[in-house]
Formats: C-alpha cells, sequence, structure tokens
C-alpha cells in the first residue's frame, strides 16, 4: 500500500513541479521504478512508444468520454513525448537507416529500432541519475554511442508518461488488485 501511495505522490509531485523539468525527470524515473516494482513490467518496456499507445488506446477504450475529456490530454501528450524522444536520434535519419547502429559489444554493430534505442536510452539517463554504471564489457562503447546518436533533446511532457500509467493502474482495477494482494497469496 505504501508502494501505491508513493507512486500517486511522486506523479502529483512531477505535475506541481511544471517549472524545475530536473525535478520532474528524476521523480518520472523514480516513478518508472516504481511501477516496474508494482506491475512486473521493465522499465523499457514503459519507454516503449508501442506500449505507450497501446495502453493510451486502452485508457480511450475504458475512460468514459465525459471523463476522457479531463483526464486523457496529459496521457497524449506523454505519448507524443515519447515519439520526440525517438525521433532524437539523429545519426539514424541522417543515414536514412530504418535502425539505429549500435556496438554489440564484440567490435560489431548491432542494430536496434528507435522504439529500444530510444527505451535503452531513457534507462541509461535514469541510471545515471540514480547513479548506476556497467562494469559489463562493452556497455561504456553501447553508452557513448546512445549519447552520440541522439541530440539530447528530451519535451517537458515526458515525465507524464507516469502519469499515463498511474490512470492505466487506476482504470484497470483488478491489475491494482492483484499487485496489492501479490496474486491472492
Amino acid at each position: 500500500m505504501l508502494t501505491v501511495e508513493q507512486l500517486f505522490r511522486r506523479v502529483s509531485a512531477s505535475q506541481f513541479a511544471h517549472r524545475d523539468l530536473n525535478a520532474r525527470r528524476v521523480l518520472l524515473f523514480t516513478v518508472l521504478d516504481t511501477l516496474e516494482r508494482l506491475t512486473g513490467r521493465k522499465f523499457e518496456t514503459h519507454c516503449t512508444l508501442s506500449f505507450a499507445q497501446r495502453t493510451l488506446q486502452n485508457l480511450e477504450s475504458t475512460i468514459p468520454p465525459d471523463a476522457a475529456e479531463l483526464l486523457l490530454p496529459a496521457a497524449h501528450r506523454a505519448v507524443a513525448a515519447l515519439v520526440h524522444t525517438q525521433d532524437g536520434f539523429y545519426l539514424q535519419r541522417q543515414l536514412r537507416t530504418a535502425d539505429v547502429e549500435l556496438p554489440n559489444g564484440s567490435g560489431g554493430v548491432k542494430r536496434v529500432a528507435p522504439e529500444k534505442a530510444a527505451a535503452d536510452y531513457l534507462k541509461l539517463l535514469r541510471n545515471a541519475t540514480h547513479g548506476h554504471g556497467s562494469n559489463k564489457s562493452g556497455s561504456a562503447d553501447r553508452t557513448n554511442a546512445l549519447l552520440a546518436h541522439h541530440t539530447g533533446d528530451l519535451p517537458d511532457d515526458l515525465d507524464l508518461l507516469g502519469y499515463l500509467y498511474l490512470l492505466d493502474l487506476l482504470a484497470r482495477p483488478e491489475m491494482l488488485r492483484r499487485v496489492l494482494y501479490r496474486k491472492g497469496r
């Protein structure tokens, strides 16, 4: 229950801190970590455009129109922010390739879909925010490539992803019930 309370507090704090983009980003990463624990979905999944779009579509079909008019504009802005983040891989556009080319750790190149690259980029930023690094061989090359390939420009509304997934949790009480009661155990 405390974790759910913290989820509400962090999403609310993020919306109150509308002028402090750094605080909002840190809160987003904390919200996504909390959601990972609550839902069992990986951090990267929450940062994937197709998953965010599916979540928004589910909310649009679940929430009554009168309530949707009030609740969903911020969720739409969250999805648009992920689109903008994904579009930030400028080298991929300049090279006119469908994928982002990143080192594979063994001297070669791995082609990664922009959606996955954006999720990995956000996780990289989250790890830096939390002071996490990696001792895995090849991870420094991948980190450097992700940083070099992206403009670094992140939209102000990116923190609204936390709001989108909080709405999803509230719109599906069976999932929240399962999370709170650990599947009845």
